[in-house]
């Protein structure tokens, strides 16, 4: 049950089977069913860990793509000095 506890489900079952085998009972099987159940939803956690992961590194790229290019949309003091010299150089 230690193994169950810390989460290594595999190595729990393979001594619960065991145990199960030598000397089997309703509390084994119970435990063998409770670990089972805790093995699935753990690899369900673990998908969706990853898709909500991806989910977020996919947001912050889309941020990062949107600041970027409202970066290079915004007029600069720069920019709008070379374009009043280019009027001024036009009606010149």
């Amino acid at each position: 049950m230690c193994y169950f506890i810390h989460g290594s489900y595999d190595s729990a079952l393979v001594y619960l089977n065991e145990a199960q085998r030598l000397r089997g009972g309703g509390i084994v099987e119970n435990a063998i069913k409770v670990c089972n159940a805790a093995k699935a939803e753990n690899q369900i956690l673990r998908i969706v860990e990853s898709k909500a992961e991806s989910s977020q590194r996919k947001a912050e790229e889309e941020q990062q793509q949107q600041t970027r290019s409202i970066e290079t949309k915004t007029l600069t003091n720069e920019s709008v000095i070379s374009m009043v010299r280019r009027i001024f150089l036009k009606v010149l």
